[in-house]
C-alpha cells in the first residue's frame, strides 16, 4: 500500500532557517511535500502571527522553526506564544537551540571541512554555546579560506553583525553538505525536532 506524503507549509526567521526547515524535510525522503514557505523576517513577526498561523494549521500542517535566543528553553517560549491558546496538533512549533547556527555546527567534520578551520576548533556541546551567530563567525575568522572570511566576517569597521553573504554561504552549506542526521547527535533541539517529524500524524 502506497502512503501518500504530507503536504506541509513551512514558516521561518529568515532564508537560512527556511534553508533548514526544508533539508530537514527532504531527509524524510517521501514522507513530506512542501507548499507553501514564508520568511519571516524575525520571531516577533512569527510570535505576533502564531494565532493566525494555529488557525490555518486546521486546514494544512505547519512546520514554525524559530530560534530560542534568550528564553529560557523551548517549552518556556512555546508557552509564552501560546498563553490563553490550545496549540493546534498540525501546528509544529520546533525551537533551535540557542540559534539555527548551532544546528550547522553540530555537523562537526562536515562544517570544518567547508569552512576551512579544524575540526577540533568546533565544541561538542554547540547548545551550550550563548550566542552561535557570533561564535560560528569567531570561528570563521580563522578559516584557511578566504571566500569563507569575506563572507562571513564583517568588514572592518562595519557595524553589521554578520559578513555581507552570511545567509548564503550558510545555505551553500545546508544545500550541499549538511547532515542534520549527524548533527542530531550533538543539537538535541534538532534530535527532537527529528522525532517530531518522524512521529507525526495530521489531526
Amino acid at each position: 500500500m502506497t502512503v501518500s506524503p504530507i503536504p506541509i507549509n513551512i514558516i521561518a526567521e529568515d532564508e537560512l532557517s527556511q534553508a533548514v526547515a526544508i533539508r530537514v524535510l527532504a531527509g524524510f525522503r517521501n514522507r513530506f511535500v512542501i507548499g507553501h514557505t514564508h520568511v519571516s523576517r524575525g520571531a516577533g513577526y512569527i510570535r505576533t502571527r502564531i494565532a493566525a498561523f494555529n488557525q490555518a494549521a486546521r486546514g494544512m500542517p505547519w512546520l514554525v522553526l524559530t530560534d530560542l535566543d534568550l528564553s529560557e528553553c523551548p517549552a518556556a517560549l512555546i508557552r509564552t506564544w501560546f498563553e490563553g491558546t490550545v496549540k493546534n496538533p498540525n501546528l509544529l512549533l520546533r525551537v533551535a537551540v540557542r540559534e539555527v547556527e548551532a544546528w550547522l555546527l553540530a555537523d562537526r567534520d562536515n562544517f570544518s571541512k567547508f569552512a576551512g578551520i579544524r575540526a577540533g576548533n568546533l565544541s561538542k556541546n554547540v547548545e551550550a554555546i550563548e550566542d552561535p551567530k557570533r561564535h560560528l563567525i569567531q570561528l570563521a575568522r580563522k578559516s584557511r579560506s578566504r571566500a569563507i572570511r569575506e563572507d562571513l566576517v564583517p568588514r572592518p569597521k562595519s557595524t553589521a553583525r554578520q559578513g555581507p553573504n552570511h545567509n548564503g554561504r550558510l545555505i551553500e552549506f545546508v544545500v550541499r553538505h549538511w547532515s542534520p542526521r549527524t548533527a542530531a547527535a550533538h543539537a538535541p533541539s534538532l534530535a527532537a525536532t527529528l522525532r517530531c517529524l518522524e512521529n507525526y500524524t495530521p489531526q
